[in-house]
């Protein structure tokens, strides 16, 4: 699976959520929407859940077809959504990393993974990575398959769980704003 780690500038502390929030909007949520009319099947992991409740008022205001699951919602909502999902009815699912601690909801059918914030348990990364090796029909090649993390040079040590020590520098001071890893 391709997974790319995009750096997010941001000024300060201070504006590190609205930067991110700005970054999303404008540059990675018009890219997937693109993507999303020949392939429907993208999950948009969020780990707070302001972020997680300000991403969802944002779809629901540009009326993007998505369903919404978090740990507030009810297992026939979640079923729902999954279902719809699979089956190419919804574009997006929204999913919250609270949703994934209390549930371990088998998503099936995801091809494109974002994460707009990484999450705070680093294990919930390769979970759901693998969660879309394992989840699709035999036809899925890995090689459709792609994932993207949001990064800002504030998450060291989230960035540090999940890509190691040896990368996490590299991934925080180098000009470069993206890497690839396959």
């Amino acid at each position: 699976v391709s997974q790319v780690f995009k750096r997010v500038v941001v000024g300060r502390l201070a504006s590190a959520a609205d930067d991110r929030f700005a970054h999303f909007t404008e540059n990675v949520l018009p890219e997937i929407e693109r993507s999303a009319k020949d392939d429907k099947h993208t999950v948009i992991f969020v780990s707070s859940y302001f972020d997680f409740v300000r991403v969802r008022n944002h779809l629901h205001d540009k009326n993007v077809s998505f369903a919404a699951i978090s740990e507030y919602s009810t297992r026939s909502e979640a079923m729902g959504a999954r279902r719809r999902f699979h089956a190419g009815e919804l574009s997006f699912i929204l999913y919250s990393e609270r949703a994934h601690f209390y549930h371990r909801y088998p998503i099936k059918g995801i091809h494109h993974m974002v994460f707009y914030s990484l999450p705070d348990h680093p294990s919930y990364y390769s979970e759901m990575v693998n969660l879309m090796l394992t989840s699709n029909d035999p036809t899925a090649s890995a090689d459709k398959l792609s994932c993207m993390a949001l990064y800002t040079k504030y998450d060291q040590l989230k960035v540090e769980r999940v890509v190691g020590t040896k990368l996490v520098s590299q991934l925080l001071k180098s000009d470069r704003a993206q890497y690839t890893f396959a």
